[in-house]
């Protein structure tokens, strides 16, 4: 593949630009190579040194789950639109953002009520 190292490894949930850079440097590769030029000896290496640095995946999904239900209990403002299944970061919501609230049609007017009491 003609990709550089450093965007192939971006796209790997969790790692970011500044990780996958301190990786390819700690594994002694040279940042602008591609990713074929790459020995399968620079594969592992990177493969060890990321098992020390990155979370995974899963645990990322799971942080993010227990921060929005943080704000949820908390009753925030941002708690309160993820709740409603409304946009968040304040977006229009009164003409747009028909795909975040189509999910809310699909549910029973009873749920929506009992949400809104609350």
């Amino acid at each position: 593949m003609n990709v550089n190292i450093i965007a192939s490894l971006n796209d790997i949930k969790g790692i970011s630009w500044t990780t996958s850079s301190t990786l390819v440097i700690r594994a002694g590769i040279n940042l602008l190579s591609k990713l074929h030029e790459v020995a399968e000896y620079y594969y592992t290496m990177i493969l060890v040194l990321g098992k020390c640095k990155v979370i995974s995946p899963v645990r990322i999904d799971r942080r993010l789950k227990v921060h929005i239900n943080r704000l949820v209990d908390y009753k925030t403002y941002r708690g309160n639109r993820h709740a409603r299944c409304l946009p968040v970061r304040g977006q229009r919501s009164r003409t747009n953002a028909g795909t975040q609230r189509a999910k809310r049609a699909l549910l029973p007017r009873r749920i929506i009520i009992k949400r809104k009491l609350k």
